[in-house]
């Protein structure tokens, strides 16, 4: 299977689990994310296993943001330029 394919079976099984927002969110281009995907986060573990797309964060002042990967073990947030 090539890396394409995984990224976008990957990306369909969080888009089937995703609700409200997260879900809006998953379901635009994801361009960036799927470039970070395949560039960074296969080479580097080889798997999706761990990871979470679109996570949902509350800052400090309450404001709702959403970050495009997280590496959920490690707490490790990835995400692109807007």
């Amino acid at each position: 299977m090539t890396i394409h394919k995984e990224v976008e079976e990957f990306v369909e099984s969080q888009r089937q689990k995703a609700e409200g927002i997260r879900r809006e969110q998953l379901m635009k281009e994801l361009t960036g994310e799927k470039k970070l995907l395949t560039d960074i986060v296969w080479p580097v573990f080889r798997s999706f296993e761990g990871f979470e797309m679109e996570y949902e964060l509350v800052t400090g002042t309450g404001v709702r943001i959403f970050i495009d990967v997280v590496y959920l073990p490690l707490r490790l947030a990835l995400d692109t330029e807007q």
